[in-house]
């Protein structure tokens, strides 16, 4: 919301023109009353603001580097028009001014007081105000203290004469003294010489000493005798540079009471300049309650530090735990796979066994075969030293041994059954080598590494180490689906359905058939290892994935096959479910994640 234009607008501007003051130098009179209004009221910006028609000119500013602002966006051009303190205690909360570019842009106000100022004839021409990038209020106190500066700096603008200026010079001073006298912390000027020249009651308060105690003694009467010649050496740098600064920054500062106490505490300086003299004015503030604080706030710091010490221990020793458990849990699944194998260890052998006797059968025909073409090749040669020889009377003896020696043996029946004999023999030997390889792909010491594979022929190589199991108490069923490749542990897959498809050889009482189905559903390829054996009772069906679970006598089982299975497809991101029917069968129902990421 702009700025509004009162009605008698010519005439205040012309008012403010006749004082000849605008674009004129900075002046010590003026400089005095912001600069003590942001030492009072803590203020980053307190200035003395002249509303021109179209800018907003400061005679005095403390806080911002420009000398003008447009008068449209300006605060004082509200504050202008008010007789009374125009206060803001937060900008954004007040729809004239929250999307005023100076409260959503630098310097980002938040709060603004205000008092309008008139000259002689009274007509208002600017504003006395301090501003802040925090939301505040002010104390009826506070209020009439900044009532007073206003007032102060509309004397100031409006002196004539110097009887007039020696005269609101003196009331200047006690309005001042009065503003010092209402300042909440302890106040001291200092002069050149480092001697006490003004204090106000806050600082006979915290120091314990009168007025009369003070006025003209050094400013070290409140140190250390040890700092004090220290200190001397310090006002002089602080005189070649003054400025407004805290005073030692980032050290810890004490004060010396009259009964010799230590006060800790926060000290301000700026530069004041009275006349002709330049002096320092220290705004000190007793921060012993902070003090104490800080220390709880330290102590807590450091109980909450050790605690996190104690913790981080007590997490490295889980850690550890976690990993002692992953390296039990690893070889807990290979003892378990080491179990499987032994139990398989007889079928395996007999699966083995078959090609090796029709093997050996094999070979013992092939070395009578080998006899009989030794038999008619020795024969052979003989007849060929003959016809070389040119003996053909011994030749023709010779070959009819041999017409009758391949009579004898059947000679065209070998030719034909030893291609036969070796086809199956080479047969035999690649079905023992599935069988070693499948097997000892399965009980090597798995790393956990992941594979794109099918699903089927995972279980393919499993089929073959069990089958012997499976044989002769099932008829085995295979439904398998299009699915795709998906990205697995081959091995720690193969141990789940080794230990899915014994327990479904060994559900079963007497014959029955086990299926095995795989199918893609979503996102997932699913397996499905069903039997009709007598299935598992209710109550049952919660533990069956618990570890050492088993319903099998002792000795017949360890209880860990289900549960180390459903820690497997967990570990894939998959599920392991199980929906049985007493007397009718069980079906195992496996979900894997096409992809891991």
């Amino acid at each position: 919301m702009d700025a509004p234009i009162p009605k008698n607008e010519p005439e205040r501007l012309k008012a403010l023109k006749s004082l000849h003051i605008l674009d004129t130098p900075t002046e010590e009179r003026f400089d005095r009353i912001t600069q003590l209004a942001q030492y009072i009221f803590k203020v980053p910006i307190s200035t003395l603001s002249l509303v021109d028609s179209n800018r907003e000119w400061f005679k005095s500013c403390m806080g911002v580097e420009a000398s003008e602002g447009p008068r449209a966006i300006s605060f004082c051009g509200h504050a202008m028009l008010e007789d009374d303190l125009f206060l803001i205690p937060d900008t954004t909360k007040d729809p004239r001014f929250a999307d005023n570019p100076m409260v959503t842009g630098k310097p980002y106000l938040r709060f603004y007081a205000g008092q309008s100022l008139s000259n002689a004839a009274g007509f208002k021409i600017g504003t006395f105000c301090i501003k802040d990038t925090k939301p505040r209020t002010l104390t009826e106190e506070e209020k009439k203290i900044l009532k007073d500066l206003a007032s102060w700096a509309e004397l100031e603008i409006n002196m004539h004469d110097l009887g007039l200026a020696l005269n609101e010079r003196r009331l200047a001073e006690v309005r001042f003294h009065a503003i010092l006298e209402a300042a909440p912390e302890a106040m001291i000027i200092v002069d050149q010489k480092g001697e006490i020249a003004i204090v106000n009651s806050q600082a006979e308060k915290l120091f314990g000493y009168g007025r009369d105690e003070l006025l003209g003694k050094s400013i070290e009467i409140f140190l250390p005798q040890d700092l004090r010649a220290k200190h001397v050496a310090h006002r002089g740098v602080f005189a070649k540079e003054a400025r407004i600064r805290p005073m030692g920054s980032g050290l810890d500062l004490f004060g010396i009471t009259k009964d010799g106490r230590k006060v800790p505490l926060e000290i301000s300086l700026g530069p004041l300049k009275i006349g002709s003299e330049v002096y320092v004015i220290s705004t000190i503030r007793d921060i012993t309650e902070r003090k104490m604080r800080e220390y709880e706030l330290r102590e807590a710091h450091r109980e909450v530090a050790e605690r996190e010490k104690a913790l981080r221990h007590t997490f490295n020793q889980l850690n550890n735990a976690h990993d002692d458990l992953k390296q039990t849990q690893n070889q807990l699944v290979q003892s378990e796979k080491l179990a499987s194998i032994g139990q398989l260890a007889a079928g395996v052998a007999h699966e083995i066994n078959n090609p090796v006797g029709f093997i050996n059968n094999n070979m013992e025909i092939l070395e009578q075969y080998v006899a009989d073409y030794m038999k008619i090749l020795k024969i052979a040669d003989q007849l060929k030293e003959s016809v070389l020889q040119g003996n053909s009377s011994q030749a023709k003896v010779l070959a009819e041994e041999i017409a009758k020696a391949e009579k004898e043996s059947n000679l065209d029946y070998i030719l034909g059954d030893t291609n036969n004999l070796l086809q199956h023999s080479r047969k035999g030997i690649e079905r023992i080598q599935k069988i070693v390889m499948d097997l000892r792909t399965f009980a090597r010491e798995d790393k956990n590494e992941m594979e794109h594979v099918k699903i089927e022929e995972v279980i393919e190589s499993i089929l073959s180490i069990v089958q012997n199991e499976i044989k002769y108490k099932a008829k085995l069923n295979k439904n398998y689906g299009d699915t795709p490749i998906i990205e697995c542990s081959p091995q720690r897959l193969g141990q789940v359905f080794i230990n899915l498809l014994i327990n479904a050889v060994q559900a079963m009482e007497g014959t029955g058939t086990i299926t095995i189905k795989t199918y893609k559903q979503n996102e997932f390829v699913c397996i499905d290892v069903s039997d009709t054996g007598k299935g598992i009772p209710p109550e049952n069906l919660t533990k069956i994935f618990d570890p050492f679970f088993t319903t099998k006598p002792i000795g017949q089982g360890t209880g860990l096959g289900l549960s180390v299975s459903y820690e497997i497809i967990k570990k894939h991101n998959g599920s392991l479910t199980v929906q049985s029917k007493v007397g009718e069968g069980t079906t195992f129902n496996i979900m894997l994640p096409i992809n891991q990421k």
